[in-house]
């Protein structure tokens, strides 16, 4: 039988010895392994914390039309594609448009299929703006950059809008008319 060199070698002083008169090389190795033991739980930790922190946020592209348009108030549907496919109500309350406006509420409906699930997602309109980006200068197309916050969101969600709106014009028999609305941008859910 061939005698062997490998040898258990224990992690701290035999009992009757102590650090000082335990050969160093053990006592290195036993300190080494104790700390890469405490960095490796505080980076489990630490990524476990992060994995539970904040999910990413679910961004959408919005498409869709001004279906009512009034002085202080418009009614726009459509769907979203992307991060999040559906169709999509939402009604925006707003100051007068003198060229920009602010938006001072309103709500916002989204069915989707979300966490396995299709449910409408349901939300107030908080503040918000809208700001001319092109006046469209001999009857041409305006467009708005429509920026807003979505607060009460289903599943204790928040969300955030950011669109372009473009007012369609024509000239007819002298008159500028704006005869139809369109949104494109994108919607921001996280949870």
């Amino acid at each position: 039988m061939q005698s062997t060199n490998l040898e258990r070698r224990p992690t701290r002083p035999p009992l009757g010895q102590t650090a000082e008169t335990w050969p160093r090389g053990k006592a290195t190795r036993a300190l080494v392994a104790l700390t890469a033991t405490a960095l490796l739980a505080v980076l489990s930790v630490a990524s476990t914390g992060a994995a539970n922190a904040s999910p990413r946020p679910i961004i959408a592209t919005v498409h869709g039309i001004e279906l009512v348009a009034e002085h202080t108030q418009g009614t726009f549907s459509g769907y979203t594609s992307g991060g999040l496919t559906g169709g999509w109500l939402a009604t925006v309350n707003h100051t007068p448009l003198d060229p920009n406006a602010r938006i001072t509420g309103g709500t916002f409906t989204l069915v989707t299929k979300l966490d396995q699930l299709e449910h409408p997602l349901t939300a107030r309109i908080g503040h918000g703006s809208i700001t001319m980006t092109n006046p469209g200068a001999n009857c041409t197309n305006q467009t708005f950059t429509v920026t807003g916050n979505l607060t009460h969101l289903t599943g204790n969600r928040t969300g955030s809008f950011s669109l372009t709106l473009t007012h369609w014009r024509h000239n007819l028999l002298g008159t500028c008319l704006s005869y139809f609305a369109t949104t494109q941008g994108t919607l921001t859910l996280t949870r």
